[in-house]
């Protein structure tokens, strides 16, 4: 038996499952176990990576007594490390008597991670009056580009994955907007378009998506399909809440409203 601990994990839980150790990708046979596979896929979304024993045993049993919810996490443990372990030693997870987690030894790297450090910065700067500066752009890049995808999309109906999940899609949505503004207010219809059609795939009634291709069809010269456009529009936010477009979203039928925006473009204030 090696003595070498575990270094290298990287994991992706957005769009797909997936785990790889120090470059071995761990198929899904290897996890023996779905609970193992669960409490995985739970300890990777949680922040920091480590839970207390009885939070992971009820999230992922909330159902089960304490007694058996504990015996349930003890199994899964014992699964997760044979899953990631192999023949390694000793163990790349944590099992203390309270907490369990990764060990504080391990490289790990999560594209959850990396997602939410950037929508982070990204949240913190778009109420500004004036919020660009030279490393949104990357942060908006990630958030728009990993942001997109699903968190663990084969567990849609898992209680600790809806919340973050949710809070997930409005923080994309938020960043999928503002570069759309962006790209339309630099004469960029186009990008603007694709990014309002993304938002509508994942939030058919969001007001400020379908206004933005009604804008970019505007702007493109396309006034039959801008009207269309509202069509929907006022179907989706009448399905989903009863209500009528706003002011704002009407008047962007307007060939002046979109000219003017996209006249921003070529000012030496708005540049960049």
């Amino acid at each position: 038996m090696t003595t070498r601990l575990p270094r290298i994990l990287r994991a992706q839980v957005l769009g797909a499952f997936r785990i790889t150790v120090d470059g071995r990708r761990i198929e899904a046979p290897r996890w023996q176990h779905g609970s193992a596979e669960r409490l995985a896929k739970l300890l990777l979304v949680t922040p920091g990576h480590r839970l207390r024993r009885e939070v992971a045993a009820e999230q992922l049993w909330p159902n089960a007594g304490a007694l058996r919810a504990a015996a349930n996490l003890r199994r899964a443990l014992h699964f997760l490390r044979r899953a990631i372990d192999g023949d390694v030693q000793p163990s790349a997870v944590d099992a203390g008597q309270r907490e369990i987690g990764f060990a504080p030894d391990v490289d790990l790297a999560v594209d959850l991670d990396t997602l939410l450090h950037a929508a982070h910065r990204v949240s913190m700067v778009l109420g500004r009056d004036d919020p660009w500066h030279d490393g949104l752009e990357a942060d908006l890049d990630v958030v728009i580009h990993l942001g997109v995808d699903d968190l663990l999309p084969d567990d849609l109906t898992e209680e600790w994955t809806i919340r973050l999940r949710d809070q997930l899609l409005v923080r994309w949505e938020r960043a999928a907007i503002f570069v759309a503004e962006r790209a339309l207010a630099h004469g960029h219809p186009g990008r603007a378009h694709e990014l309002g059609e993304q938002v509508l795939d994942r939030d058919p009634a969001s007001e400020e998506a379908h206004r933005l291709l009604i804008r970019s069809l505007v702007l493109e010269g396309l006034p039959h399909a801008a009207r269309r456009q509202m069509a929907i529009c006022r179907r989706a936010l009448r399905d989903a809440y009863d209500i009528d477009p706003g002011q704002e979203t009407v008047a962007a039928l307007e060939p002046r409203a979109v000219i003017s925006i996209g006249e921003l473009a070529f000012t030496p204030s708005s540049a960049g």
